[in-house]
């Protein structure tokens, strides 16, 4: 899977997926997350007046990693948060500076990936 978009559940969910081949070797596995209308004190409604998506987007989206070694697996692999994207999607940069963000830090309380 390349990439999948949904409204963000209201409470725990579980997301199953499958790779055409089985995993063999080194991944990185990454999530973007982001909960619309979160602003806050530094992300406000009229930072970016001429930015159209940015309105509908507040704080940016979170970004979580985690590597996976297939050689040495264990049994859960936990997300942890690396950084967040673009304010408004238009590029794929990654600001590893997370001290504007506020209540986005709080929409995941964990994330874990488990392989079967």
């Amino acid at each position: 899977m390349d990439a999948y978009t949904g409204a963000t559940p209201q409470a725990s969910f579980v997301m199953h997926l499958k790779t055409e081949k089985p995993l063999n070797g080194k991944y990185k596995i990454m999530l973007e997350l982001n909960q619309s209308w979160d602003w806050n004190e530094f992300w406000t409604n009229d930072r970016f007046p001429e930015d159209k998506e940015y309105k509908t987007s507040s704080q940016p989206a979170l970004v979580y990693s985690t590597d996976i070694d297939t050689a040495k697996p264990t049994a859960a692999y936990e997300m942890k948060t690396v950084g967040h994207s673009h304010y408004s999607g238009q590029d794929g940069s990654l600001t590893t500076d997370l001290s504007s963000m506020t209540t986005a830090l709080d929409i995941a309380g964990k994330i874990v990936v488990k392989l079967q």
